[in-house]
């Protein structure tokens, strides 16, 4: 799943908020998170790099009962947190 700031500011502000805070108390509080989260999330996205040769490991299931399948290697190439 990739990174919602709107989401993120959502779920921040309902672990904090008082929940018999006066209904406009809780919008404003979501906005100001959902504001706060988004900026970070931006800056994150902007900002962070998954480095070249990092090793990485797949295991696929085809079939539950037996088929299995899967490989390893290693990334090749920078990439960027979405």
């Amino acid at each position: 799943m990739a990174m919602n700031g709107n989401t993120l500011g959502q779920e921040i502000a309902t672990a904090i908020m008082h929940s018999g805070a006066p209904p406009e108390v809780q919008a404003k509080v979501i906005e100001l998170w959902q504001k706060i989260s988004t900026v970070i999330v931006n800056h994150i996205q902007t900002n962070a790099e998954v480095p070249l040769g990092i090793n990485v490991s797949v295991q696929v299931s085809v079939d539950p009962t037996s088929h299995q399948g899967g490989g390893t290697g290693a990334t090749t190439g920078v990439g960027r947190v979405t």
